[in-house]
Order: structure tokens, then sequence, then C-alpha cells
């Protein structure tokens, strides 16, 4: 069989079309040659999925993808206490400009230079090749057609989660209420290099296209098993359509899809018998273990374990840059009577500011001393179908079904008798509990900021949230004021602005919202 070569062009290079002559070579350097399927799977296992590590060393900051996530939403603020530890120098500076949502984002506040943003060129890099091995499969055609459907259902779960992670990071929320018509992110779905340049398409559009590879996903993993969970399967796929269906408020499709996923034997982790009551690290039971049951599927790189791990003599040279927020601290004790044990499971003190919780649930100790083997940048668990199931039933009004459905989670995350009790609860009540719900589970996984978002525009029970994050001084960790979101729609600082650099390279006809200059919003706080 004849050789097929084919070219990786990156994101910048589509929008710029027949004029990308400077960026062949500079990005076109990747050529695939394949034989085969087998070279098509290597291919993907080494370019469709996302990047991570294996020398046990961490990514640098700009190297991550969208390392500033958890940084924007209201489950992270900055710790009081810097100045310690090998992370604060490098990364505060870095994100402080974005977790502030600044007109720039990516400016650096120590440099006033400009912070190369690569989750573009990072994500729309694996698109390609993604589209690229899509297109590739037909020449070969005496391969064996499981491997065939396989590598196709792959491609297509991972293209439909770039664009759902890029849409919700730099377009607008899927708002039910005008069909998606708001601005997403430049669409390509083929391999070939056209002469338009690429603007935004529609969040209504972007969705369809992420909707119909993951159904596709679906119907092509069907029956596979996969060695690991580095590797997608149908229950991914499954969660993930779940997800999107939830977004777009489509709750029938919602119930249908978790009903698929649960048909297949989901396990959960028990918390009651979770260990953590000890100082040696390795003593203790965390929830990133390989040995999870939860894990479906995870990718990436583990951003929150670098930034928000709590400082103490056995964590080593890092200290608390970032600390879980006190709202989300408190979600952990709305009543006496109730015990979540998520609390002692997932969070810890700060070693010398007491007050303040560093996050370990993305912690394990059999990780410590090589890079993570359960990341945060993409990662789907079982308890996520019923949450999303639980909030569609609750969404339309099948309150005793919603209850049913969360009572796996009361059996593993609450202690025996000390369960919430939602018998009483009106809808109302019931999609509020299952939204903190959510937020007490899924933290620091991804979830929150476009939950924010979705929650803003949702057309039964609408959320309006303003964000408050507080700053110090990294040289002496004294208080240096705080900056405000305003509710979503009233603030562009919702949407992420695509970098400058691609914003030359579309000689304009990709356009960012325009983002204030935020200010300092504290009067009491005068820098001398």
């Amino acid at each position: 069989m004849r050789n097929i070569i084919f070219y990786i062009w990156i994101f910048v290079c589509y929008m710029v079309g027949g004029g990308c002559s400077d960026f062949l070579e500079e990005y076109s350097r990747d050529q695939v040659y394949a034989s085969s399927c087998k070279d098509l799977d290597e291919a993907l296992i080494g370019n469709g999925y996302m990047e991570s590590r294996g020398d046990g060393k961490a990514p640098g900051f700009n190297d991550l993808y969208y390392g500033y996530l958890f940084a924007l939403d209201d489950d992270a603020e900055e710790h009081v206490a810097m100045g310690w530890g090998s992370h604060n120098p490098s990364f505060i500076p870095q994100v402080r400009n974005t977790a502030t949502w600044q007109k720039n984002p990516y400016l650096q506040t120590n440099t006033g230079e400009d912070s190369e943003d690569k989750t573009v060129e990072k994500l729309y890099a694996h698109i390609a090749y993604v589209n690229t091995i899509m297109s590739t499969l037909d020449e070969f055609p005496n391969d064996p057609i499981e491997d065939r459907k396989r590598i196709l259902g792959e491609c297509q779960f991972l293209r439909a989660a770039y664009y759902l992670m890029l849409s919700n990071l730099y377009g607008w929320a899927y708002d039910v209420k005008n069909n998606g018509a708001d601005l997403s992110v430049p669409l390509k779905t083929t391999e070939w290099i056209v002469e338009d340049k690429f603007s935004r398409a529609t969040v209504g559009e972007v969705y369809r296209v992420i909707e119909r590879d993951l159904i596709g996903a679906c119907a092509n993993l069907r029956g596979v098993e996969q060695k690991n969970f580095y590797r997608t399967n149908q229950l991914a796929a499954r969660t993930l359509l779940s997800r999107v269906y939830l977004y777009m408020e489509r709750y029938d499709e919602v119930i249908t899809q978790c009903d698929s996923a649960l048909n297949m034997g989901l396990q959960m982790l028990d918390l009651n018998n979770f260990f953590y009551d000890t100082e040696w690290l390795d003593e203790r039971d965390y929830l990133y273990m390989a040995s999870n049951p939860e894990i479906v599927f995870t990718m990436g790189y583990a951003t929150v374990q670098d930034y928000v791990t709590p400082a103490t003599n056995d964590y080593g040279n890092t200290s608390l840059v970032y600390s879980a927020s006190q709202s989300l601290i408190d979600e952990y004790r709305v009543d006496a009577e109730v015990l979540d044990l998520r609390f002692r499971c997932y969070f810890e003190r700060h070693w010398i500011n007491s007050d303040r919780f560093g996050v370990v649930k993305n912690y394990s100790y059999e990780q410590y001393w090589e890079y993570p083997v359960v990341f945060d940048s993409f990662l789907i668990r079982t308890v996520e179908i019923y949450l999303n199931k639980a909030e569609a039933q609750a969404m339309k009004g099948d309150l005793a079904g919603a209850i049913a459905t969360l009572q796996p989670l009361f059996d593993t995350r609450y202690a025996p008798g000390m369960q919430p009790k939602l018998s009483s609860s009106s809808e109302k009540e019931l999609v509020n509990f299952i939204r903190s719900e959510r937020r007490r589970e899924l933290c620091f996984e991804g979830h929150r900021w476009p939950d924010l978002r979705r929650y803003a525009v949702n057309t039964k029970y609408p959320l309006e949230t303003t964000i408050r994050h507080m700053v110090y001084e990294t040289e002496n960790g004294e208080y240096a004021g705080y900056y405000l979101l305003k509710p979503y729609g009233t603030d562009n600082g919702w949407i992420m602005p695509f970098g400058s650099k691609e914003i030359s390279y579309s000689e304009g006809v990709l356009e960012n919202p325009d983002r204030p200059e935020r200010p300092n919003e504290d009067p009491n706080f005068r820098r001398e």
C-alpha cells in the first residue's frame, strides 16, 4: 500500500488562508507518514490527545492548557502569604491580570510583557491533527473496520472536547433564548487550507458540530475496551454529550445519555472509607489515584496540583499561591446535621495560615516524586453522570426522580445518618441544591467557569453572579485591594479574548469584545 503523507497546519495558518507563507516555515514542520491505521493510531496518541509530562517535571505556566482557568471563577483566591516557595515569583505575575479580568489578561504584571496564550495554538493544532487523521482513514479500506471505527470515534470525541473548551473560554455561553446566536470561535472541520480568513462562528454552529461529533463517537466507540483511562471510550463520550445537552437545556436528551451511561454499570468511590487523618502523606488516601474507579478519562496537565496545594513541610517547597475561596469552603458547612465528607477529603489547612485551605483532591502521594498520573486539564468522572441527570430531572419538575438519582452521591459523599434531607424542597430549592452539589463535587476540575456562565442565561432559573478577587503584594503578602467581575451579560470579562498574535494573523477579521480597564475597587487601598 502506498504511503500517505499529510501535513498538519495550525490554527493561525487556517485563519490567514493563502497568505500564510510566513507561518509555513515556523509551524508546518510536523509531518505524519501513514501506511496503515496503526500509523494513524500512533499519530492520534502523539498529536491528537493533549500532551502530558512523563519526565517527573511540571510544565511551565505558558506551556499549560488554559492554566489560568481555575483562577477565573469564584472557587479560588489569591493567598495572603506570598514570598515562600518556588512558584510564587513566576506564577502570580503571569496569572494576576487574567484572574482580575483585565483588558489584556495576558500582560505580565512584573515585566509588562505580553505573555503568549498558547491555549488557542495548542488546541487548534490538536484539532488540525484530528481533522487530517479523520480524512485519511478512508485510504486504508483493507484495515480492520473495528480499528477504523475506533480511531474515528476517538477523533470525534477529541474534536468535540476541544471545541467545547474553546467555546466556553473564548466564546459566549449557549443561550437558548436566541438559539445560540452569540459569537463563539472559528470553526474548522476539514484538513484543507482555504483562502478565506476565519472569523467567529456562532455558538449554535459550534455546538452543532460538537453534538454531531459526540453522537458519532458514541456509535463508533460502542463496545471498545481501552487499556487505560488515557484513551477515550463510549462512557466518556456519553458523559460529555450529556454535559453538552445540559448546557443547551435539552433535558430529555441529558437523561437519555445519562441512562445509557448508567446501564454500563458505574462505580463510585466511597469517602466513608477514605483515610485522611494522618500527618504522613504516604498513609492517606487521595481522590486522584489511578485505582479510583470513578475516573473514566483524563488527559493534559495537573495545573491545580502545582498552584493550589497546601504548604506543608511534607509537600516540599510549594507554598499556597492560591487557596480555595471562602465561599467554596462555606458550601461544605451548611447544616450541623449534615456531614459532607468531601471537606476533609478534598482540602487541607495551610500549615502557616490556618484559616486558608489548599486543595488535595487533585493531589496524590504516589504522584509526588513523579508527575501525576491523573490530570485536571481534562477529566471525566462517573459522578458527573448523576449530577447531570439529577439537574435535568429537577429542571423538568421530576423532584422525586432527581432525589433518587442523587442517592449514590449521598451514600458515598456524606456520613451515614447525616445526609441531606430534600423531600420537602421546592423545584427551585432542589435546583439550587444540585448546583451547589455540583460545585462541591467538581470544584477545580474545569466545570465552575462554564457552569456560572450557563446559569446566567438559564431560561428557568437564571443566576446572577458577581465575583470578587482580592490580591496581595508578592513581596510581603500584604493586602493590595480587590477587583470585581460584574454579572454575565453586563461585563465582557466573562469571555477570554484571543491574543494579539491571533488578531494580527487574521488581519482584523477575528475581533474581540471590548474589555474594560478594570480598576482596583478598594477605596482604602493606596499603593505607596
